[in-house]
């Protein structure tokens, strides 16, 4: 049995851009092989293009975007977006998913 959960640190860091809209994808197509993809990233082009590529696939309902804060107090808090809700949020508000 393959790896069932891969988690990659800012694959943006680590490839040619040309290459990211095609990791996005095969990405998004793992999630339907019962695969867990857990990325970290600064990058909001990364963000967008994984939320347009999963809304052309019909995955938002798979995706889902946590956005972290660092509170006045030093703590971090963290909201929990659904892919719907966070293309939503980036496209029509212009929201910055990468938080504050």
């Amino acid at each position: 049995m393959g790896a069932r959960v891969i988690i990659i640190e800012e694959p943006e860091n680590h490839m040619h851009p040309g290459l990211v809209e095609r990791y996005t994808s095969v990405m998004l197509d793992s999630l339907m092989q019962g695969v867990q993809c857990i990325i970290t990233t600064h990058s909001l082009e990364l963000l967008e293009l994984l939320l347009d590529t999963a809304s052309q696939k019909e995955l938002l309902d798979y995706v889902s975007i946590i956005r972290t804060y660092r509170m006045p107090d030093g703590d971090v808090d963290y909201e929990v977006l659904k892919g719907k809700e966070a293309l939503e949020e980036l496209s029509e508000i212009g929201g910055d998913l990468r938080g504050p």
